[in-house]
């Protein structure tokens, strides 16, 4: 059983604004602080895999491997004292690791979104938006043709085709 952390790139959301700044706090630190708590308290089988605040959100979010009514208790005390509201997400043990903070990190570090993003803002500034329009208009058009001839239901048809075709 792995009672440790996700191991990842430290993530630092902010916690409190005020006229003096921002209060940032590190994901991975909040988890080693919960964890030490828990092993404190011989809570050992229960661990804290990541620690996220989604955007605009006051609520920190704790993944924590089961279920454990005294685990969350202790962990709403120790984070109520810093002024924290926390709620609770459970990935039990045999789950995939979850890390919900990279998913925005990855986006922006992604060539392909850059790419992207760069060929429509030059398609705008070339075409205009009714060159915009058609060039979605085609592409949706392409991408669900192309899904409908991948697909499952349109291998069958072929194949039942075939068949007729073949007894004539």
């Amino acid at each position: 059983m792995n009672n440790q952390p996700i191991q990842t790139n430290e993530m630092y959301f902010p916690l409190k604004k005020s006229s003096l700044g921002v209060l940032n706090i590190c994901s991975d630190g909040i988890c080693r602080f919960l964890q030490e708590i828990l092993e404190r308290h011989d809570l050992r089988s229960v661990s804290c895999r990541s620690f996220y605040i989604p955007a605009g959100g006051e609520k920190g979010m704790i993944v924590l491997n089961k279920k454990d009514d005294k685990a969350e208790e202790l962990i709403l005390e120790s984070l109520n004292v810093a002024g924290m509201k926390t709620a609770f997400i459970y990935a039990y043990d045999g789950a995939p690791d979850v890390n919900f903070a990279c998913g925005a990190s990855l986006l922006m570090r992604s060539p392909w979104f850059w790419g992207a993003l760069t060929s429509v803002t030059a398609l705008l500034f070339f075409v205009g938006l009714p060159g915009l329009f058609w060039l979605s208009f085609w592409g949706s058009v392409g991408w669900f043709f192309s899904r409908f001839i991948t697909s499952r239901q349109f291998s069958s048809w072929i194949s039942s085709w075939r068949s007729t075709v073949g007894k004539n």
